[in-house]
């Protein structure tokens, strides 16, 4: 164990962030295990702290989540894409004729 700074956990530290580029653009980030993600899964070959130095830089607004933040904001994430998921089976459902083999047969 030991160590210093974010990769120990000392500190708090930036658990996800989000840039917003104006007009409607904003990209969403997760920081896990010291390395950041887009918040579709794909890496970022640059650390957190230089991509939102970056963006303060270009004078994009930055939203900063702490770990329980972050925690909140995905378990509303989840909660949502249920409601939505769920919503559109149904109209799939209701689009077309009676399935003769449950869902798959729709």
């Amino acid at each position: 164990m030991g160590g210093r700074g974010s990769s120990s956990g000392i500190g708090g530290g930036v658990a996800a962030f989000d840039i917003d580029m104006g007009g409607g653009s904003r990209s969403h980030f997760v920081v896990r295990n010291g390395k950041t993600y887009r918040e579709t899964g794909d890496a970022v070959n640059m650390s957190a702290s230089q991509l939102i130095k970056n963006a303060k830089k270009q004078g994009y607004d930055v939203t900063t989540y702490n770990a329980s933040q972050q925690k909140e904001r995905e378990s509303k994430r989840k909660e949502d894409r249920k409601k939505a998921d769920k919503f559109l089976n149904e109209q799939w459902y209701k689009a077309g004729p009676k399935p003769k083999k449950g869902m798959k047969g729709h």
